[in-house]
């Protein structure tokens, strides 16, 4: 008992190197956990927001509308924040979907790619240089366990050869001078293989380059006719190179396609509000506002009817 509290009383150094090791295998080990907020939390401190929100537009303008000035952008992505929101009563006038039908995504891959394009590449760096550095590990391991094959091969022979020669010494089919001559022999015989192995990492290592010729002068360029230059195209967004990257984010698409899918039917189910699709393929973020505004405001305009009798 007197040594575990006396070990109890000990305080453990811990290197910083170490310390700093441990806590970023922490940190990365953090971020590959998923922390899901209940909804009720994301509504709650919504609502303080915007009521802060009609407060401030109520100061500014008391004979302006009481009510809205305000987006949620990327929310309710489900249909138990949109309860939650029913609950709270905060209801959109309108809600806004942004679409990409452009084959296998690409578009919405590019910008993706151009907002995160230096985090998306630093990852696909040292995931490279991680295989890379893998690839090497395992084609060392794999020499060193042909070296020491070829090594105990090398060993069982020798062993089969010292006692084939014991035999042959004991029923006296071999002198010691013809003894002494296989030894010798084979002495030789490693020594060229040797020398063979030696010459073969030489070589490995490279030779020395045969001395170049003199060439011949260039004969001299025509004058060539001046071409006019041709307009610099636009810039192409390039597609993220292939890999797990890639993959998580289509993965969390194909996620949200689905959840969007059953979302529009309990929005369209529970309230008035009629979800709009925004196709954004090929279009910049102007016309993309222009048309959003076009679809929100083609409700409110005037339709004539037209009766017959």
């Amino acid at each position: 008992e007197e040594a575990v509290k006396e070990a109890e009383k000990q305080t453990i150094t811990i290197p910083p190197d170490v310390y700093v090791e441990v806590m970023e295998e922490a940190v990365k080990e953090a971020e590959k956990q998923t922390i899901t907020i209940p909804p009720d939390v994301y509504v709650e401190v919504m609502e303080e927001k915007i009521k802060e929100v009609e407060n401030n537009l109520r100061m500014k303008n008391p004979d302006g509308p009481f009510f809205g000035g305000w987006i949620l952008d990327n929310f309710p992505n489900n249909r138990d924040q949109w309860a939650a929101m029913v609950d709270k009563t905060i209801c959109p006038d309108d809600v806004i979907c942004l679409r990409d039908s452009s084959e296998n995504g690409s578009y919405l891959l590019k910008r993706w790619y151009k907002v995160n394009q230096d985090e998306i590449d630093e990852k696909v760096r040292a995931r490279r240089v991680e295989e890379a550095a893998a690839e090497e590990r395992a084609a060392e391991e794999a020499r060193l366990e042909e070296e020491r094959m070829r090594k105990e091969e090398e060993e069982r022979e020798r062993q089969a050869a010292e006692e084939e020669r014991k035999r042959k010494i004991e029923a006296g089919e071999l002198s010691d001078d013809e003894d002494e001559d296989e030894d010798k022999e084979k002495e030789e015989e490693k020594s060229q293989v040797d020398e063979e192995e030696v010459k073969e990492e030489e070589g490995d290592l490279g030779s020395p380059k045969a001395e170049a010729e003199p060439e011949a002068p260039p004969p001299e360029p025509e004058p060539e006719e001046e071409v006019p230059a041709e307009p610099t195209p636009p810039p192409v967004t390039p597609l993220p190179p292939e890999g797990p990257e890639v993959e998580q984010w289509r993965q969390e698409r194909g996620d949200f396609e689905r959840e969007w899918a059953s979302l529009k039917a309990v929005i369209t189910g529970t309230s008035a509000v009629q979800p709009i699709d925004i196709e954004v393929e090929a279009k910049t973020e102007d016309v993309q506002l222009t048309d959003a505004i076009h679809r929100i405001e083609n409700a409110f305009q005037y339709r004539g009817w037209e009766y017959t009798g």
